[in-house]
């Protein structure tokens, strides 16, 4: 063990820095104010923080860096920083603050998650976007497929500003292809198992749960997909129910002539 004193009279100033290596289980330590700060094992796995140390979680215990707590309290949040060695003012649009890249060995480079600005910065003004990016098959070049701009907006396939429709910015989108002529599966909405009964929903719907409500699933052995209203406490009336034949129903789910509702059908050359 090494130590770095602040004194010689006994007391812990003698201790308050230190190199220590551990014979027992081959570990390296450096220390300051008395407490381990970073631990290296035997493996080279390293622990950063108040009291480092391993933890035992099924993917944590295989980590090769591990960031414990804050200097103040090692049951505080771990927190990571990637700092942009500018200042503030010198901050210009799409500067990369900082990256996390996924790679191998061999200069291969899977995937990126970066944190971007996303416009000049200014003392208190620092708006900023997350871009996940992966590498496409054949290729070892990442590319954007998700962003989160400074607003929330979410885009999802295209790498892009929230788009305006009339008076107000979408919030999501999702972008299937470039290609022309073509109609792509661009989002599914999967809920439940192959039986009856499952299925899944989408609310569109303002801050009390009042809206629109799309269904769709299986019932009675058949696909089925429905219209309905959300009321105030999220409560759905069926408005209108479109079977695995195609017949619409309003006010009602199936043909029953006991039931009040509106129905139409194909029958024949007619309606």
């Amino acid at each position: 063990t090494i130590y770095f004193s602040d004194g010689d009279d006994g007391s812990a100033d003698e201790v308050r820095g230190f190199l220590e290596y551990y014979h027992n289980d081959n570990q390296l330590s450096l220390g300051s104010n008395g407490s381990a700060r970073l631990r290296i094992d035997s493996d080279g796995a390293v622990y950063i923080g108040k009291n480092p140390a391993q933890s035992t979680g099924t993917n944590t215990q295989n980590a090769i860096l591990t960031v414990k707590g804050y200097p103040a309290s090692e049951t505080s949040a771990a927190i990571l920083a990637l700092v942009r060695g500018n200042n503030t003012t010198s901050t210009a649009a799409n500067h990369t603050m900082g990256r996390i890249v996924f790679a191998d060995k061999q200069a291969g480079e899977y995937a990126f998650i970066e944190g971007e600005a996303e416009a000049n910065g200014a003392v208190g003004d620092t708006p900023g976007r997350l871009v996940f990016s992966t590498a496409p098959d054949n290729s070892s070049a990442p590319t954007e497929r998700l962003r989160i701009d400074s607003s929330g907006f979410v885009s999802i396939g295209r790498a892009g500003s929230a788009l305006a429709y009339g008076t107000t910015n979408t919030m999501l989108e999702v972008k299937a292809s470039d290609a022309s002529n073509s109609i792509f599966e661009t989002a599914t909405f999967r809920g439940g198992a192959d039986h009856n009964g499952a299925g899944a929903r989408v609310r569109i719907v303002q801050g009390t749960h009042r809206g629109l409500v799309l269904e769709g699933g299986r019932t009675s052995n058949a696909a089925f997909g429905a219209i309905k209203i959300s009321d105030q406490n999220g409560g759905l009336t069926s408005s209108v129910h479109i079977d695995s034949s195609g017949t619409w129903f309003w006010g009602k789910t199936s043909q029953s002539s006991g039931t009040p509702g509106v129905e139409l059908y194909k029958d024949g050359p007619h309606f």
